[in-house]
């Protein structure tokens, strides 16, 4: 697997298109902080806005995690949807196959390879986000809970594509399916009143349609003094642990924490469905004279 992870990582930094798809990823970010920045201060010159240094500072903060949660959403199922049909279409699936490595060794090999350059972006993102700390306003558990928060979409959704292209034999038919998954993942299941009717928590707790969007986890991890909290209890837990760790039901979770957690499960579940879906040539053993 380290060896499928290393070729990966390694052809991606080759080609031209990691330098660009750096230097357009924080330029973006930090021209958003630049106009953010122009914007409050043209307001509170002509007393519109807020002359709290700190408040300014934490609205800078909340402009950039969004744009940041945007442009991963945007950006990961890109690196994931050639994974494994871009291996079909090139016609060296069955060469990867024929190299007796496991089904799970693989995928993971491909997952872990288009993770390291989300992380990669990440890294590249802290000093335009170390810059709200010169308003104040902000500590450092904001950004790292921001930062746990957006990784943990880009697990998902990595490995919902991965998934896509163990299925399909075409990186298009993959990349158009991914993004349509991310809509519905982000968007779709809280406007759809239907969805979202058939996935209504219980009296005040949040919906499930909720707890899985990544934008309304950044919004409540934003607005900290409203976070709603989340019982353990309504969440599809199997019976023998709810049964046997009865303190477990009296947990409870912020939003956003939950939204991680529920992002855990989704890709353990993909890449379990991914290794599943191919199936590498297995070596015959010799039979002994």
């Amino acid at each position: 697997m380290l060896a499928i992870v290393l070729k990966e990582f390694k052809s991606r930094m080759r080609g031209w298109r990691t330098p660009v798809v750096l230097t357009l990823y924080v330029g973006v970010l930090a021209l958003v902080a630049y106009l953010q920045a122009q914007s409050i201060s043209e307001r509170a010159q002509f007393a519109f806005g807020n002359n709290n240094p700190a408040a300014q500072g934490e609205e800078i903060f909340s402009t950039l995690a969004g744009f940041q949660l945007a442009l991963l959403i945007f950006l990961t199922p890109a690196f994931s949807a050639g994974s494994i049909a871009g291996e079909r279409e090139r016609q060296t699936f069955d060469l990867l196959l024929c190299t007796g490595l496991s089904a799970r060794a693989i995928i993971l090999g491909k997952y872990v390879a288009a993770l390291a350059f989300v992380l990669l972006l990440l890294w590249a993102s802290l000093p335009v986000f170390s810059l709200v700390f010169l308003f104040g306003g902000v500590t450092v558990m904001n950004v790292v809970s921001v930062m746990l928060l957006c990784f943990a979409t880009s697990v998902a959704i990595s490995a919902l594509t991965v998934m896509l292209s163990a299925i399909f034999h075409r990186v298009q038919i993959v990349t158009a399916l991914a993004y349509g998954v991310v809509f519905v993942q982000t968007v779709g299941i809280v406007i759809v009143p239907g969805v979202t009717g058939a996935l209504v928590g219980n009296g005040s707790q949040p919906s499930i349609g909720m707890m899985i969007s990544p934008v309304t986890a950044l919004i409540t991890l934003l607005s900290a003094q409203n976070t709603p909290y989340v019982s353990v209890g309504i969440l599809p837990l199997p019976t023998y642990l709810v049964r046997n760790l009865p303190l477990v039901s009296q947990v409870h979770l912020m939003l956003w924490q939950v939204h991680v957690l529920f992002d855990v499960l989704i890709a353990f579940v993909a890449l379990g469905i991914a290794a599943a879906v191919i199936r590498p040539i297995r070596r015959i053993p010799r039979f002994r004279r």
